[in-house]
């Protein structure tokens, strides 16, 4: 498996026990996708999008929407699908005139001549309210990196260094996991990873356990019965919401 391919498992693992995490952060967006992904988009279907539009998506994230999901669970009200973006009249292949940097952006923006579209050359993939966007860009300087627009407040800043990174992050952070520790897999075999998950205290670890072990194929019988007996008893409902999850995950 290719690096990208890991991110890609490892983010797939994260969401499976995102929506049943016990504490997890909660914001007035999720109302709008409830932590339910939508089916990922055929690569016929994205290959059509970019010969339409003339531009090729980012590497990352054009493989999160053919084999993660087209949209559904992300920041703000959740992931803006490739359809919502399907606007005929918007210029994705012109050079982007954003930059990382702007001393002000309040000033560039009003430089701007009136029929100027300031967000060219780029993609909204979150809408977090009101005039607050997420975009990624596809073309120019910045390609590939996602920055947050408010068009009236006239300002705009990048976040994340490229999608997968900004979307892991968001996991992360909705997790409970603010330190970001969870990007190297947990050490151990099955029995050593159901081990941390029901004994450990400190909750970065048992989801950082628990995610290395939903990233796994399959799980053994003795393993999937040890999952279901916490499910049913463990009397920390932290420990119990991620065995649930694991075993929902793993279809028993």
């Amino acid at each position: 498996m290719d690096q990208m391919g890991e991110v890609l498992t490892r983010v797939g693992a994260k969401l499976a026990l995102l929506p049943d995490l016990h504490g997890r952060r909660r914001s007035h967006g999720e109302v709008g996708h409830r932590f339910q992904l939508l089916s990922p988009v055929p690569e016929s279907e994205v290959a059509d999008f970019e010969e339409r539009h003339g531009v090729r998506l980012p590497e990352g994230y054009r493989r999160f929407l053919i084999e993660v999901a087209g949209g559904g669970t992300g920041p703000g009200y959740g992931l803006t699908t490739l359809t919502a973006n399907d606007h005929p009249s918007t210029d994705y292949a012109m050079d982007s005139i954003v930059f990382d940097g702007n001393p002000d952006p309040a000033g560039w923006l009003e430089s701007l001549n009136d029929d100027t579209d300031p967000w060219v050359g780029t993609i909204e993939i979150a809408h977090h309210g009101c005039s607050d966007y997420t975009h990624l860009v596809l073309t120019g300087k910045e390609h590939g990196r996602v920055f947050i627009e408010n068009l009236d407040a006239a300002d705009y800043y990048f976040t994340g260094n490229d999608f997968l990174s900004w979307y892991e992050t968001w996991l992360d952070q909705t997790s409970g996991d603010t330190g970001h520790s969870s990007r190297t897999a947990h050490s151990g075999d099955e029995a050593a990873l159901i081990t941390v998950i029901t004994s450990e205290r400190r909750h970065a670890r048992r989801f950082r356990a628990a995610w290395t072990l939903a990233m796994r194929p399959g799980m053994t019988p003795t393993g999937l019965t040890a999952l279901m007996s916490v499910a049913d008893d463990a009397p920390d409902p932290a420990v119990k919401a991620l065995a649930v999850a694991l075993v929902r995950h793993f279809g028993a």
